[in-house]
């Protein structure tokens, strides 16, 4: 093939090899919108020990700058100020030598007094932005789907931490005063969000039906799932002022565990099986085998960050004290912040909310890589910062809380 010929050929070649190129990517393009439209609205994550340090650490960056312009402007105004002042006519010349000094001297005095003002940290606020909060009734069911092999008593700490709700005496500080912070959440009405939690119904995956590998689309498919099971022992009450509560167990892995986020809370789509309703539901992995560095953090070292002692879990569990922690601050954002319009600061798409603002402090004195001061138990040495209820020896360690009282993270 030569002349005219063979250039009509190739042309027709790469005519064809480029619709084939086209047809492929609009069609990539279109099983990824599918994708997207039938995936839950992730509403926020608890971030790895990793993740959360980098982020304290770029607020202080953000911080710091924030100080220096207000110096920079303070110090320019005071200069321009001394460079007012006038000398001090009919002294000696002795004492007209030193006056200047004074003078300076007195100007920096006071000049740090007001920059010790200026300095301060802005105040955490966390907006309200108008949306339902869970308050519908006196307490909020928790219901659990157990995914993956849990041994008998890691359920008794995970379902412990939900009786200390019900019980009516308690050691101090104890679970139901940690939770008492969220009643400073209210809504447009002056509704605060319910005054506690209890455990609903129980179902049992231990065959884990979506395998190992679970996407944000899976955990969202267990959970509707759980409506329509024959079974009746494997079928949830579909409520909507409930939560569904997804545990997975330590050989399960969910997208972007350990990566980025050690749990999540979001919110179902409208679909046939909710009755056209957006439904809250959280997931929380076990990262005994994973991740104990990056989502059981104080219990096992981080990688990264400062170093700082591995404490004893108060439970003897690595992972599930870890657990305990994230499903803590997962379920205080499902009741503040149902479907992303409740209570939350920053952008949308990464919300700081009522725990996860608070990332990384279980006690006075926390500090990123740091705890804060925590209980100690003098017979096992374990750490902690809530008991369980009045007659039983659980001790959990839960993240402290914003208050939107005194603008503070507020641990136990």
């Amino acid at each position: 093939m030569r002349g005219p010929g063979k250039i009509h050929f190739l042309l027709g070649f790469w005519r064809c090899a480029l619709l084939v190129y086209i047809f492929f990517k609009l069609d990539a393009f279109e099983t990824a919108q599918v994708a997207a439209r039938h995936r839950p609205a992730r509403i926020a994550s608890v971030l790895t020990h990793d993740q959360a340090i980098e982020r304290a650490y770029e607020s202080t960056i953000h911080h710091n700058r924030y100080q220096n312009r207000n110096i920079e402007a303070h110090n320019t105004d005071a200069e321009r100020s001394d460079s007012g002042g006038g000398g001090g006519g009919g002294h000696s010349a002795a004492h007209g030598a030193a006056d200047p000094q004074h003078r300076a001297a007195a100007a920096l005095a006071a000049r740090r007094r007001k920059l010790t003002h200026l300095v301060e940290e802005p105040a955490l606020v966390l907006n309200y932005h108008y949306g339902p909060l869970m308050n519908s009734g006196s307490n909020v069911p928790i219901h659990v789907i157990w995914y993956g092999e849990f041994s008998a008593e890691q359920k008794a700490i995970i379902c412990d931490f939900f009786r200390c709700f019900r019980a009516s005496k308690h050691k101090m500080p104890s679970v139901t005063s940690w939770w008492n912070v969220t009643q400073g959440y209210k809504d447009d009405k002056g509704c605060a969000v319910a005054a506690t939690l209890k455990l609903g119904a129980q179902v049992h995956d231990r065959a884990c039906s979506r395998g190992f590998a679970l996407s944000e689309n899976d955990l969202q498919a267990i959970v509707l799932n759980a409506f329509n099971a024959t079974d009746p022992g494997s079928r949830l009450p579909m409520e909507a002022n409930s939560v569904y509560l997804v545990l997975t167990a330590r050989d399960v892995h969910v997208e972007d565990f350990c990566m980025n986020s050690c749990a999540s809370h979001f919110a179902t789509l409208p679909v046939d099986e909710t009755l056209g309703q957006q439904l809250p539901f959280a997931w929380v992995g076990n990262s005994e085998l994973l991740c104990p560095g990056q989502c059981a953090w104080p219990f096992a070292r981080g990688e990264f960050g400062p170093p700082g002692p591995t404490l004893k879990s108060p439970n003897g569990d690595v992972g599930v004290d870890g657990m305990i922690i994230n499903m803590a601050a997962m379920l205080a954002g499902s009741v503040t912040n149902p479907f992303n319009n409740g209570f939350y600061q920053g952008d949308a798409g990464a919300p700081l909310e009522a725990a996860t603002a608070c990332a990384g402090i279980f006690g006075p004195g926390a500090y990123p890589g740091y705890p804060g001061q925590l209980k100690v138990d003098n017979a096992s040495g374990a750490s902690y910062n809530v008991h369980g209820f009045w007659n039983s020896s659980r001790k959990f360690l839960v993240p402290a809380l914003w208050d939107p009282e005194t603008l503070t993270c507020t641990p136990p």
